[in-house]
Formats: C-alpha cells, sequence, structure tokens
C-alpha cells in the first residue's frame, strides 16, 4: 500500500484530473470559436472519472498481519518541520532583501 503523507496514489490522481479539468476550463473559455462551450462538458466528465475512482478500490481496506507490523519512524515529521520553517525564512529574506 504506497501512501504519501497519510493518503494514497488514488487521491492524488483524482487531484490531477481536477486541476487538469479546471485548467482546461480556464484555457478554452477564452476562445472565441464553439469550443469554448465544451467547458461544464469537461467538468461532468471530470466528475465521471472522479465517482469511478471512487467506487472501484483497488487495495483492500482492512491491512494484513505483515503490513500493523511495520514501525514508523516519526522524527521524519520533525526534520520535515525544520526543512519547512527553513526554506519558509529563506524566501521571506530573500523577498524582503529583493
Amino acid at each position: 500500500m504506497v501512501r504519501v503523507l497519510g493518503v494514497g496514489i488514488g487521491l492524488f490522481i483524482v487531484a490531477f484530473i481536477w486541476i487538469l479539468c479546471l485548467f482546461l476550463c480556464l484555457l478554452i473559455s477564452r476562445a472565441s470559436t464553439n469550443i469554448s462551450k465544451l467547458g461544464p462538458l469537461l467538468l461532468i466528465a471530470a466528475a465521471v472519472i472522479t465517482i469511478i475512482l471512487v467506487f472501484i478500490p483497488r487495495e483492500p481496506q482492512f491491512p494484513t498481519a505483515d503490513q500493523q507490523a511495520v514501525v514508523y519512524d516519526y522524527t521524519v515529521v520533525y526534520r520535515s518541520a525544520l526543512i519547512a520553517v527553513m526554506a519558509l525564512s529563506i524566501l521571506v529574506g530573500g523577498g524582503l532583501f529583493w
């Protein structure tokens, strides 16, 4: 079971589909031809794909005994928080410098 930040890959696929759909809606909304009327169809297509992905699970919902015995290193949370604070301070410092 591949998980990033506690969520599976399916959430990232659904987010990518919706971001792509919204980007394409914005892109074709400025067209002067009849293609500008495809926005609602794109939204319906993204909704249908999302419903299909939600109602067809690919992995078991309950982990097996082998997957329950995994020990996690929770110090990575503190390291990630430290890296995020440092990156934010670099961005703020660079913004104040320029």
